[in-house]
């Protein structure tokens, strides 16, 4: 059984019109490759789930049947996960084991150890696992790794290890599925351990995974299965020459036939689907570019037609804002961490910005009336060209695009003293928010998220004491205790200060150079609290390195105007860069041990290097928290 029913959300916009398990890796889709394994193994029977994007799978497998295998389907008018989607298939297995394969890997191993594994008479399913990519989740004990835990405490560490995605499996298994109609293999699989079955992982050092469930892994896979073919290691078989040209930009391309590059476009490392045109002077770098695409400017990650991506509320928006949704380009940017996903629209000379909303987060219906509010205190924000609730579709926005480039990464690029400059400005920006904005936001009764207070602060400090001391670290809960006490020091002090309007996450990724202008976004969380809060998020920044002599002129910069309030802020800045970098910290954790945001890890030695400078600076004696500080930096991201 091929599972091919998941809703490819990480390959949105691409997956909204192409299903991932039809996702091209070297030309062939990876259904297509999950079709050749199960063909050299010997499988001559084999069903397919569906559920998004069924037609077109259907179609797909129509137009290129797979020699010597005999197919079936089925289809899920509901998704079912995986468990409910055995359940419902039921009646294809005999009394034989059987594969189950995910559609949206690319695997190349030797079914043989699988298969002794299942020799057992007591084990239930064996499990394709390695610890050399991937989440880490999985938790196994002795020689035989034997799986106790799908949900390790401590994910990455050592002991801990990535499930691949395919299973040989006992038909004993659809006994302990659950009737609930969506529900995971692994609520079956942890019901028969309690029974007294076994569940073994299997590795195999020298076998080839690749997870294609985002543009960067599907990048990262077209990289090593070519370098797998020049070198005669496994996942050689995936690469085909065909369907490789030359890049224009060096590196590699992977394109479709009917691709056209125009003369003077920069195209590397880049995987271009049917139909993609890149236009004179395009530069797409490190992208899957998607079917009938027409790339103009920069490009990367991602990018699709915007037309077939967009929902009727979108496009009807797009169209007010003055664009033709049809010959639009989407680019999906990094996601953040947070239930908002960003796209990049342009067409021709316009450019804005889509925002769609999780709505679980009242905050998020607040940007709209935010931005308004903030343009009326004279700064800059981008512009709403449309905003829509969740009754319409969704919570969604669509803004003007005031550029690529963050603060940060514009201030590696340019001068120091274009970097300074910019900073005053923001820096004068934020105490305007500060000293007029409170009282022009309980004037209008403007919405905003609750104030700094007791509660506030205990959700800030669990997040650096849950998801980075005790589950990245695995500290005790008494030497985390500890560590707390002092964090509720600094909180002691910061709930003593006059409260202001905040930004709340001012950080360089958050202000964006608009000509001489900064201009701020992810305002969405604004509330009451110390103004150091704001300050040391900007002037301790883990995104950006500001020069000591730098933070300083900032500060005198943003005290010169109220010298009485200068005391006050600089005594508290050391202790709210404790409380703001220790939340930072939090999140950073939370995030890296989230499919896709991996690479947030690489944050978090730099964001406790910075506190341990400020303690330093500051004289705080922090003895516990020091400790926690050093080590997080030793064990690195």
């Amino acid at each position: 059984m091929i599972l091919a029913a998941g809703l490819g959300a990480r390959l949105r916009p691409l997956s909204e019109t192409l299903p991932k398990p039809l996702l091209p890796l070297w030309g062939r889709t990876l259904l297509g490759h999950a079709f050749d394994l199960l063909r050299r193994w010997g499988v001559r029977e084999a069903l397919v789930n569906l559920h998004h994007g069924a037609a077109a799978i259907e179609a797909a497998v129509e137009a290129d049947p797979p020699a010597g295998l005999r197919l079936a389907f089925s289809r899920e008018p509901v998704r079912l996960e995986t468990g409910g989607a055995l359940r419902r298939a039921a009646r294809f297995f005999d009394d034989s084991p059987f594969w189950l394969l995910n559609a949206d890997i690319a695997a190349d191993l030797d079914p043989e150890p699988l298969r002794r594994a299942l020799a057992d008479p007591r084990v239930l399913a064996a499990l394709w696992i390695t610890d050399r990519a991937g989440p880490r989740t999985v938790r196994v004990e002795g020689p035989d790794r034997r799986i106790v835990s799908f949900r390790a405490e401590r994910p990455g560490l050592p002991g801990t290890w990535t499930f691949c995605g395919l299973h040989l499996v006992r038909p004993e298994v659809l006994d302990f599925i659950p009737r609930e109609e969506r529900v995971s293999i692994v609520t079956a699989y942890m019901r028969a351990m309690a029974a007294g079955w076994r569940i073994r992982g299997v590795a195999q050092p020298g076998a080839f995974w690749a997870d294609l469930g985002t543009p960067e892994q599907a990048i990262a896979a077209h990289v090593a299965t070519r370098a797998a073919f020049q070198t005669g290691r496994a996942g050689a078989r995936f690469y085909d020459a065909s369907a490789e040209r030359r890049a224009t930009g060096g590196g590699w391309i992977c394109a479709a036939p009917d691709v056209r590059i125009e003369r003077g476009a920069s195209v590397r490392e880049s995987v271009l689907l049917a139909g993609a045109v890149v236009r004179r002077g395009a530069r797409v770098e490190r992208a899957v570019l998607g079917p009938g695409a027409e790339a103009r400017g920069s490009v990367a990650r991602l990018a699709v037609r915007a037309g077939p991506a967009l929902a009727p509320r979108e496009r009807a928006a797009l169209r007010r804002a003055g664009f033709r949704p049809d010959r639009a380009l989407l680019v999906a940017l990094a996601p953040r961490g947070s239930d908002r996903a960003y796209f990049r629209l342009r067409e021709g000379a316009r450019r804005a910005l889509l925002v769609r909303c999780g709505s679980a987060r009242p905050e998020n219906a607040r940007w709209a009336g935010h931005a308004r509010f903030l343009a009326q205190l004279g700064l800059r924000v981008p512009a709403v060209l449309a905003a829509w609730t969740a009754r319409d579709g969704g919570p969604g926005l669509l803004v003007k695009d005031l550029g690529e480039r963050t603060l940060g990464e514009e201030a590696a690029r340019r001068s120091p003293a274009w970097a300074a400059g910019l900073l005053g400005r923001a820096v004068e920006r934020l105490r305007r928010m500060h000293e007029e904005g409170g009282a022009a936001a309980r004037r209008r009764g403007l919405a905003l998220e609750p104030a700094f207070d007791e509660g506030v602060y205990a959700v800030e400090r669990e997040l650096f004491t849950g998801p980075l001391l005790a589950r990245r670290l695995g500290w005790s809960a008494g030497r985390r205790t500890a560590v707390e006490r002092e964090l509720q020091a600094a909180e002691a002090r910061l709930r003593e200060a006059p409260a202001v309007l905040l930004h709340r996450d001012l950080q360089s990724a958050n202000i964006i150079p608009a000509g001489r202008e900064p201009a701020f976004i992810d305002f969405q969380g604004m509330r009451f609290g110390p103004a150091a809060y704001d300050l040391a998020s900007l002037l301790y920044d883990p995104y950006a390195d500001w020069p000591a002599p730098l933070r300083a002129a900032l500060l005198r910069r943003y005290i010169a105007r109220d010298p009485k309030r200068a005391a006050a802020v600089l005594e508290l800045l050391p202790w709210a860069a404790v409380q703001r970098l220790t939340q930072a910290m939090g999140a950073y954790a939370r995030m890296a041990a989230l499919p896709g945001l991996e690479a947030t890890a690489r944050y978090l030695p730099v964001a406790a290097g910075r506190l341990r400078a400020v303690l330093g600076e500051a004289g705080l004696r922090l003895p516990r928290l020091r400790a926690a500080l050093d080590a997080v930096i030793r064990a690195g991201p």
